[in-house]
């Protein structure tokens, strides 16, 4: 009876060690050609992608009103790698003026790849955006007790008139559409000048009348 059982587990550990190996090897060969988790793991640690914010220009009405300026404004920038073991979170939460609760949910997100696709702990993730002057002012000089976070410049825009929001919210193209008399207005302008133009070239294809000298 021990030949048989012997036998038996001669002939069954090979074939679990092949059957470990086969899934090794499948695995393998799914990493390096199907899937491309990894890859985009490593391009994330290694590459890092800064936005560049363009430069727009301020919009004045026909009157010479400013519509829309710039306005500075900043980027509070982490890199969850260059954190200190122990982040002054109340220090944080005073200077941004929210909750230590609410600082955890944003790190808490920040690190989670569902929500956040493109987090690396070796390139600075956004944290709070839109900061204005003076809030950055006071965060640039608690910086030194903040390791791992930084502060990007960028511009928002702005206007002190209510009638040019459609200008901040609307895409290119699309007042035209929200205003109809708007519109209409600017038909009658066009036939306006159409005519003007027509009587013009009627009066010089007409020919002039003979002088008369008494």
């Amino acid at each position: 009876m021990e030949r048989p059982r012997h036998r038996l587990r001669i002939a069954v550990l090979p074939l679990i060690a092949i059957g470990i190996v086969v899934l090794y090897v499948i695995r393998l060969g799914y990493l390096q050609l199907v899937s491309s988790e990894y890859k985009e793991r490593a391009m994330r640690n290694a590459l890092y992608e800064e936005v560049i914010f363009p430069d727009r220009g301020v919009i004045y009405d026909r009157k010479g009103t400013l519509l829309v300026y710039n306005e500075p404004a900043y980027d509070l920038l982490v890199t969850t790698k260059e954190l200190a073991d122990t982040l002054d979170t109340p220090l944080l939460a005073n200077l941004l003026h929210t909750s230590e609760t609410e600082l955890q949910e944003r790190m808490a997100a920040l690190r989670d790849r569902s929500i956040n696709p493109g987090y690396s702990p070796f390139t600075p993730q956004l944290f709070w955006s839109q900061l204005t002057s003076e809030e950055a002012g006071f965060i640039q000089e608690q910086l030194f007790r903040l390791p791992g976070f930084t502060l990007r410049p960028r511009a928002v825009r702005r206007s002190d008139q209510p009638n040019a929001a459609l200008l901040l919210v609307q895409p290119r193209g699309t007042q035209s559409r929200q205003h109809p008399r708007t519109r209409s207005v600017r038909r009658q302008e066009r036939r306006g000048a159409n005519l003007r133009q027509n009587l013009a070239g009627a009066q010089r294809s007409q020919p002039l009348a003979p002088r008369c000298s008494w």
